[in-house]
Order: structure tokens, then sequence, then C-alpha cells
């Protein structure tokens, strides 16, 4: 039954979601300044994945999605946080950061508030490490 097949995926979906939320709380409680799901474009192909991401004072770290739901390896790339990354998200989708020889890592959010969250305290850090 074609209801059956869709309410499940909704669960699975709202627990995926739960999940989630929980893993960023903790990171927060951990001492993040932000953390939750982001897609971020690839290097490469130019593709949109999703991931984890968790801000710190010193670092911002992204790994698989599905590693943090099925706590499985978590390998995790991150750029340092330093005074010459430069931020940008004039276009209302995108969260780019600028790596001084590097490529932009791009990163979009769920919603425009959500962005402008991540664009507000990233900005505010890069910001103070400038001063």
């Amino acid at each position: 039954d074609c209801r059956h097949t869709m309410s499940r995926a909704a669960s699975r979906d709202h627990s995926r979601d739960q999940s989630l939320a929980s893993t960023a709380s903790t990171a927060v409680a951990d001492g993040a300044l932000l953390a939750g799901p982001l897609l971020k474009r690839s290097e490469w192909l130019h593709v949109w994945n999703a991931r984890f991401v968790v801000l710190t004072t010193e670092v911002l770290a992204w790994l698989r999605t599905a590693a943090v739901l099925d706590g499985g390896e978590k390998e995790q790339r991150a750029v340092l946080l330093h005074s010459s990354l430069r931020l940008d998200a004039s276009d209302g989708e995108t969260l780019q950061i600028t790596v001084p020889g590097g490529a932009p890592l791009m990163f979009r959010a769920s919603s425009a508030a959500e962005l402008r969250s991540w664009h507000r305290v990233l900005g505010s850090l890069l910001s103070a490490l400038q001063a």
C-alpha cells in the first residue's frame, strides 16, 4: 500500500531529523558554537552532499551525515579558522568560505534563516580573529 510506504518514509525522516537535532544539541553542549546538518558542495563533482557540520572557536568541521546517524566511521574534514578566511552569503542561498590557496568551501542550509544564523556566527568569529 502506497500510503503505508509513505508513512514509513515520513517516520524514518522524522526519526533521522530528531537524531541529528540530538547530536547537534550534544555538540553545542560540548562547546560548539553551532552544529547541525548542512549541504556541502563537493570540490570535484560540484554536487551537494549532506554533511553534519560543527563550528567551534577554532575549526569548522564536517563529516558524512550518515556516519553521524549510524555511529559508524566518522571521517572528519575541517578547516582551521584564521583571519585570512573570507565569508560570503550574498546570494542568500549559499555560504561560501574562501580559503587562501584552496578551493572555496560552499554550504547550503535547509532555510534562509538557518543560513543567516551560520553566516552571522561564523562572520562574528572571523571578524574577531581579524581584530
